[in-house]
């Protein structure tokens, strides 16, 4: 399988707080941003599944939502 192309960076720094409005939100991809931290209310996200993280310096392991089935980089 190739390889995925490589993620270029973006200039998004951060996200806005209302981002947890978004009930419906299955998938997030922050590919490339410059995030420093995530919002600390994305646990209300509830249908969000897939957490994507490509390129960013945020760490992957704990999730902060609890029906995230699936946080990756790369």
């Amino acid at each position: 399988m190739p390889l995925p192309p490589p993620t270029l960076p973006t200039g998004i720094t951060s996200l806005p707080a209302n981002v947890t409005k978004l009930k419906q939100l299955e998938c997030l991809d922050l590919s490339g941003c410059r995030l420093a931290f995530l919002p600390s209310q994305l646990w209300r996200l509830s249908a969000l599944r897939r957490l994507r993280l490509n390129g960013t310096s945020l760490m992957v392991g704990l999730s902060p939502v609890p029906g995230l089935t699936r946080a990756f980089d790369g």
